[in-house]
């Protein structure tokens, strides 16, 4: 339950972290009397959202580049996707970045999934400095695993 409220205390941080910061409005380049000029918020430099865009967005949805990029393709600092870059984390079918998890990709410190490779890797064929799994190449890392897995388990309680 306690889990719960840390991720609870996360969204209040951030939401009021937006709030207090407000957006910022861009200066709207002069209008014609015809035309009708839309001007979109911004928050810290970046639209809130942004649809299938390859323009940056804090959040971006489909295809694109983002912060948080969620959907089909792009790149983004965490990337949860079919195929996919993340600077700090990815998944999805295709995904690479510093922790990776999916099916084929790459992943710097971790890598979790079919085919892939990265220092520390667990998979059915997984290559790395402590890799596990079947098929797996480099050194083995299935005590390393073990150990993850009870220090996780003590963490979070399961017993």
């Amino acid at each position: 339950m306690y889990r719960f409220f840390i991720l609870l205390g996360f969204l209040v941080v951030t939401s009021v972290g937006l709030g207090v910061s407000g957006p910022s409005w861009p200066e709207a380049p002069p209008a014609e009397s015809d035309v009708l000029v839309e001007v979109e918020p911004l928050f810290w430099g970046l639209p809130a959202v942004r649809i299938m865009s390859q323009e940056p967005a804090w959040l971006s949805l489909g295809t694109g580049i983002g912060v948080l990029m969620v959907g089909m393709g792009g790149v983004g600092v965490v990337s949860i996707t079919l195929y996919g870059a993340g600077l700090l984390f990815a998944t999805g079918q295709l995904a690479v970045g510093l922790v990776a998890m999916g099916q084929v990709g790459f992943g710097i410190i971790l890598w979790l999934g079919q085919l892939g490779g990265a220092f520390i890797a667990a998979g059915q064929l997984a290559g790395g400095r402590l890799a596990w799994g079947q098929g797996h190449f480099g050194g083995d890392g299935e005590e390393f695993f073990k150990l993850l897995n009870e220090d996780l388990s003590d963490l979070f309680r399961f017993k």
